[in-house]
């Protein structure tokens, strides 16, 4: 399979610095992580995201969106020796999704209850078939330099046609309370180690105090100082580890 020839560790972020390979012969403990912007595909195997009281159960028939930087734990639950877990990520950020949807003047479908900044839709052929072409510019550096940025928009043009596509619209019309969030999501990424006073961040979002509470606490599920506090915790354990399917199996093999 061409994920496991171009991903020698758990994690190889590759030649194309928006793709992420991930393989794995076990399953995992829960592992606390910041996902940023990305769309996540397993071609093997299994895994489970949590964040706050809800929790994403997905497989190689759904792929993954998330549109914010959110604190969650995530483990992978089916994996062996025989069948590797093997996962693609593919990150990317709001101005390429507002192009594209202008570009084709893609609509956001009906918008489902529950969050807004992380969905799951079923995986399609024409999806597997993108990330194909992706993963095989990683042996020519030519093919990969002038393809795989069309093909990361094909990605993106996928995601915008399937169930999660009001997701990518949300995060990518910048007056939504999405996108607001995002804003100060990202000031708080840069800068968690400072002692940010809360009450300066609704002003950053250009929301009223309670409005801003409330929506970002439906978004991320955390307050802003538990947010910055989960941002803590694993700025701590990235510190400490360094110191001590439905569709044709034809598609699937190729990757």
């Amino acid at each position: 399979m061409l994920v496991s020839r171009h991903c020698p560790h758990k994690s190889t972020k590759t030649a194309i610095d928006y793709l992420t390979l991930y393989q794995s012969e076990t399953t995992t403990d829960p592992l606390l992580v910041i996902y940023e912007p990305r769309f996540y595909i397993i071609i093997q195997g299994a895994k489970t995201v949590k964040i706050h009281k809800s929790c994403f159960h997905y497989d190689q028939n759904h792929y993954l969106i998330a549109t914010l930087d959110l604190p969650l734990s995530g483990r992978i639950t089916h994996a062996t020796p025989e069948k590797p877990y093997l996962a693609a990520c593919i990150t990317f950020n709001p101005e390429e999704i507002a192009r594209i949807i202008a570009e084709t003047r893609a609509r956001p479908g009906a918008r489902t209850l529950g969050r807004t900044s992380l969905g799951l839709s079923p995986v399609t052929a024409d999806l597997l078939d993108v990330l194909y072409r992706m993963l095989r510019t990683l042996d020519n550096e030519r093919d990969r330099d002038f393809l795989a940025p069309m093909l990361k928009r094909e990605i993106i043009y996928c995601a915008l046609q399937g169930e999660q596509r009001h997701v990518l619209h949300e995060i990518a019309d910048q007056r939504s309370d999405t996108s607001r969030i995002n804003r100060t999501l990202a000031f708080l990424r840069a800068n968690f180690m400072d002692d940010v006073e809360a009450a300066s961040l609704p002003e950053l979002a250009g929301m009223g105090q309670s409005t801003f509470y409330r929506r970002f606490r439906a978004i991320t599920g955390l307050s802003p100082l538990q947010y910055r506090k989960r941002l803590r915790l694993q700025e701590q354990d990235v510190s400490c580890s360094v110191t001590i399917s439905w569709l044709p199996m034809r598609l699937r093999r190729r990757l």
